[in-house]
Parts: C-alpha cells; sequence; structure tokens
C-alpha cells in the first residue's frame, strides 16, 4: 500500500491549520506539510521588512534553515525576489545555483 494521496495529505494540511490557535505553530505546520507534501529539500516562508522592503526568512524547513534565517533579499533579487516584486508566481524547473543572496550587517 501506499502513502496518502495528494489530495489527502492536502486535506490533513487544511485540518491540522483549521485546529491551531497559536499563528507560529500554525505556519511552522503548514511549512513543514508543504515541504513533505511538495517532496522537497526545504521549504520556506518570506516576509517584507517594512523598513527596508527586505525579505527575510520567517519559517523554514529544511536543513539549512538557521542558515537562511540569517539571508535578506533586496526587492526583485532571487527567484522569491522576483515573485515579490512581480506579486506573480514563478515556476522554476530543476535545480540550479542560487544567486543574489547575502547576509545581514
Amino acid at each position: 500500500m501506499t502513502g496518502p494521496s495528494v489530495l489527502e495529505q492536502v486535506n490533513e494540511l487544511a485540518q491540522q491549520i483549521a485546529g491551531q490557535g497559536d499563528l507560529s505553530r500554525t505556519i511552522r505546520a503548514a511549512i513543514e506539510r508543504s515541504k513533505a507534501l511538495c517532496e522537497a529539500d526545504g521549504a520556506a516562508l518570506l516576509l517584507v521588512d517594512n523598513a527596508t522592503g527586505e525579505l527575510y526568512f520567517d519559517a523554514v524547513a529544511g536543513d539549512h534553515g538557521q542558515r537562511a534565517k540569517q539571508i535578506r533579499l533586496a526587492p526583485g533579487q532571487g527567484v522569491a525576489g522576483k515573485v515579490a516584486a512581480q506579486s506573480t508566481p514563478l515556476c522554476v524547473p530543476g535545480r540550479g545555483p542560487r544567486t543574489g543572496l547575502r547576509r545581514p550587517r
């Protein structure tokens, strides 16, 4: 027998989110489930720093979570910066070198 279907996994995620009362726990659960659902090495939620306009990693699932939380992206920088600047989704097939990342000062 195989694991749960994608629909079952999405339904389980929705139920878990609906049952959470703590926003931080809800976000972490959603990131972890999204990572598993997509069979990804990692997943993250980036937010905009209103003071600088930069994107920062708020929640990260995967092996490089703590390192990722030190990275900030300028608007339009990297894949996430482009998605945020253009307010449109972007499909990036496969993997490639990451560019445009910098550590905060």
